[in-house]
């Protein structure tokens, strides 16, 4: 089992003894929208603990479902028929994955579903 993020020494060390404080309040709102979204962290300590969870999780789906699929994705590739772009089956697949675990919005405010 491959994770991208659990087997990168150098992204653990960075996340584990940078400050991120500064940064990651500001990324939070200052930890104000936990009174409009259950899901919002409460503090620092909870915001990165929210992070290494989805990190985790999107490691070990780019470790062990899209690396082995890139090959055939960069082989096949995309399309564009008709107006519409038609992605590699590697590519759909993925997408599916990320959408079935919930990830498709985090990177989106709350307020938008993310």
């Amino acid at each position: 089992m491959t994770n991208f993020y659990q087997d990168n020494s150098d992204i653990l060390f960075h996340l584990n003894n940078m400050d991120l404080s500064r940064i990651v309040a500001f990324r939070e709102k200052d930890f104000t929208e936990k009174k409009l979204f259950p899901e919002a962290p409460t503090d620092y300590k909870d915001a990165m603990e929210n992070f290494a969870m989805i990190l985790n999780v999107v490691g070990e789906i780019a470790g062990d479902f899209i690396a082995p699929r890139a090959p055939g994705v960069d082989e096949e590739g995309a399309t564009f028929v008709d107006g519409e772009v038609k992605y590699a089956k590697g590519t759909e697949e993925a997408i599916d994955r990320l959408r079935k675990a919930d990830l498709m919005g985090f990177t989106l405010p709350r307020r938008f579903g993310g």
